[in-house]
C-alpha cells in the first residue's frame, strides 16, 4: 500500500503552526491467516484534522488493516 500526502494550503507570511499529534497511530501491523500473510511491518500515522484514504484493488489487505 501507498499513502499520498495531502498537500496543505500555502501558510501567511510568518505564520507557523505546529503538527498535530496523531489521533490514528498504528506501528509495524502484521496479520496472517493460516499460511497468507495479509499484512506485513504496516505503519501508518493520521494526524487529527487530516483526511486520510486507504485505496487499492480487492484482495490487497484494506479491511484487515
Amino acid at each position: 500500500m501507498t499513502s499520498v500526502p495531502v498537500q496543505e494550503p500555502p501558510q501567511a507570511a510568518g505564520e507557523t503552526t505546529a503538527p498535530s499529534p496523531p489521533i490514528i497511530q498504528l506501528r509495524d501491523v502484521g496479520k496472517s491467516f493460516d499460511e497468507t500473510e495479509a499484512l506485513r511491518a504496516v505503519s501508518v500515522e493520521v494526524p487529527e484534522g487530516e483526511i486520510f484514504g486507504i485505496v487499492g484493488p480487492s484482495g490487497c489487505g484494506k479491511t484487515t488493516l
